[in-house]
C-alpha cells in the first residue's frame, strides 16, 4: 500500500492506494477510517483500490464548521473525485460502507461521471420527522461547549479494548486494524486520530421523504451488499423497500456476517463479487 494525499480548500484528505487495473474509491463509516479496506485488498491485487479517510477522520485534516453534517463532507470529497478523474480519465466507481455509502450515493446525485455506487449495509441515512428538526437544533446547539478533550490511554490494547466495548458488532482483529490508523502518539499514551466535533449531534436531518427524492436522483447503478446481521435489518422494511424501489437501477445481495462483514466473515465473498460486478459492467 502507498500513502496519498489530495489537497482540497477545504484540507487535506489522505488514504492509500494498493493493487493495479480498475479503480475503485473507497469511503469508510463514521469514526472508522481508510483502514476499514485493508483486509479487502489483499485479496484484490489486480484491482486498484483508493481508501480514503473522511474529513475529520484518520489522518484527513478536521473541518472548521462546528458540526459534520452529511453536506459537509462532499465539497472536499467531489475536489478529490475531480483530481481522480482527472488523471485516470474513467467513469468512477465507489465502494461506501455505512456513511461512505450514504456519501457515495449523495454524490452519484450530481455527478455524472459516477457509473457504480456499491453501498455495503447502507442506504440513505438517519430520517426524522419535521416535528423533531427544532429538537435537533437545540440538543446540537447545547453540545458545543461539552466536549472535553479524547481520553488517553496507556497503551494501544487499552484503546482497541475501548473501540470493541462502543462498537459490538466490530471483532478484535477488525478493532486492531481501525485503531492501528486511529491512534496516535501523545505524552502518557494513546488517544484518538478523528475529530472530537463527531460526537456531536447533527443540527439538521433529513425527512423520509427528502432521501426518497435524493435516491431517486441518483443517475448511476447501485449494488447493495447488507450482513444477515447488519444494522440495515434494523430499520424498518417498509421503509427499506420504498427506498429500494426509488432507484432506478438497483439490485442487492445478502453477506454472511453483520455491519462490518467486510472486514471479516464476509471479506472472501465481497471481493468475489466486487470482481465479478466490475466485469459485468464492463461487459
Amino acid at each position: 500500500m502507498n500513502d496519498i494525499e489530495f489537497s482540497t480548500q477545504f484540507g487535506a484528505i489522505r488514504g492509500w492506494q494498493s493493487g493495479v487495473g480498475k479503480t475503485i474509491i473507497c469511503f469508510h463509516g463514521w469514526q472508522d477510517n481508510a483502514n476499514s479496506f485493508v483486509p479487502l485488498s489483499k485479496l484484490l491485487p489486480n484491482i486498484q483500490l483508493i481508501s480514503l479517510d473522511l474529513p475529520g477522520h484518520g489522518l484527513s485534516d478536521h473541518l472548521i464548521q462546528p458540526f459534520y453534517n452529511l453536506w459537509d463532507y462532499l465539497p472536499a470529497l467531489n475536489e478529490v473525485l475531480n483530481q481522480i478523474a482527472d488523471n485516470s480519465h474513467e467513469s468512477l466507481t465507489i465502494v461506501g460502507h455505512s456513511l461512505g455509502g450514504i456519501l457515495s450515493l449523495m454524490l452519484s446525485t450530481f455527478r455524472a461521471d459516477i457509473s457504480k455506487a456499491i453501498v455495503l449495509d447502507s442506504l440513505g441515512g438517519i430520517s426524522v420527522s419535521e416535528e423533531k428538526q427544532v429538537q435537533n437544533w437545540n440538543k446540537s446547539v447545547q453540545q458545543i461547549n461539552q466536549l472535553s478533550t479524547w481520553p488517553v490511554y496507556a497503551n494501544e490494547e487499552e484503546a482497541i479494548t475501548r473501540r470493541l466495548n462502543s462498537d459490538i458488532q466490530l471483532s478484535e482483529v477488525a478493532a486492531t486494524i481501525l485503531c492501528k490508523r486511529g491512534l496516535k502518539v501523545v505524552d502518557n499514551g494513546f488517544t484518538w486520530v478523528h475529530d472530537r466535533k463527531l460526537l456531536r449531534s447533527n443540527p439538521t436531518r433529513f425527512t423520509e421523504s427528502m432521501w426518497l427524492q435524493i435516491l431517486s436522483s441518483v443517475k448511476c447503478s447501485v449494488k447493495l451488499y447488507y450482513g444477515t446481521e447488519g444494522w440495515l435489518n434494523l430499520i424498518d422494511e417498509n421503509t427499506i423497500n420504498r427506498r429500494k424501489s426509488v432507484i432506478e437501477n438497483f439490485s442487492e445481495q445478502e453477506m454472511l456476517g453483520n455491519h462490518y462483514f467486510h472486514m471479516d466473515t464476509g471479506v472472501k465473498m465481497l471481493a468475489n463479487c466486487l470482481e465479478k460486478d466490475l466485469t459485468d459492467f464492463e461487459d
